[in-house]
């Protein structure tokens, strides 16, 4: 082989080897106990609908969703010393990591399970302090909406969200099979007083009520089985 192509073969391997040593991950018991130890460098890379309602103590916030990880990070924090990230359940703060790691940033933490997971640990959440008053007009309206014996199935979602883009076309397309079930969607960004009344913690969320009555939850991304499975036994 070409000692040049092999020497430039080889420079791409260890770049490569290099960039993915440079990410890692930890458990959110390591970054509790981590968090009681010393001062470190901390991410919250979810939206400011999930961040209102709590952001693990001395995290700084930049949007994935909105690309402002890297511009905001390379402006609060230090590449060379470790930078720990998370979202709701992991996937956005991985995504994240690789994007800090190619920005120069040399040792990336993700979060593993994210905030979901750091919270089923019984971990606390600190308040932001931009949490938007809920309006009790809009939640009096969702309830009155919720009222009669006909089954609704809602969909919460946002615009941004990658999964509910998979759950919503699904949802509209096994839906009218269910003719005793509606299914409505309703977009979080455009109600947020619900959002903060349900006590939502990301989307999509797929809520089905009966009588008034909440009588199933369904989180993050569904398959066509689930979706089937969970109207039949609401019918």
């Amino acid at each position: 082989m070409n000692k040049t192509l092999l020497l430039f073969l080889s420079t791409i391997l260890l770049v490569a080897c290099s960039a993915k040593e440079s990410k890692q991950e930890v458990e959110v018991q390591q970054l509790q106990k981590i968090l009681t130890q010393q001062s470190i460098q901390l991410l919250d890379v979810r939206t400011p609908q999930e961040t209102a309602n709590g952001i693990i103590k001395t995290a700084q916030i930049a949007d994935f969703k909105q690309g402002e990880v890297v511009e905001k990070a390379t402006a609060i924090f230090k590449k060379d010393s470790p930078l720990y990230v998370y979202c709701y359940s992991g996937g956005r703060s991985s995504k994240a990591a690789e994007q800090l790691t190619a920005a120069g940033f040399t040792k990336v933490y993700n979060v593993i399970g994210g905030i979901k997971a750091w919270q089923a640990a019984g971990f606390p959440l600190q308040p932001t302090g931009k949490m938007k008053p809920i309006d009790p007009a809009e939640v009096t309206a969702f309830k009155k909406s919720l009222e009669g014996e006909k089954i609704q199935a809602v969909n919460f979602y946002a615009t941004w969200c990658a999964t509910c883009k998979k759950n919503k076309p699904l949802l509209n397309e096994i839906a009218p099979a269910y003719q005793n079930i509606t299914l409505r969607n309703i977009d979080i960004d455009q109600a947020n007083s619900v959002y903060q009344y349900l006590k939502l913690q990301a989307v999509p969320v797929l809520i089905i009520y009966k009588n008034g009555q909440e009588i199933n939850r369904l989180n993050g991304a569904l398959s066509a089985e689930a979706i089937k499975e969970a109207f039949a036994a609401a019918a």
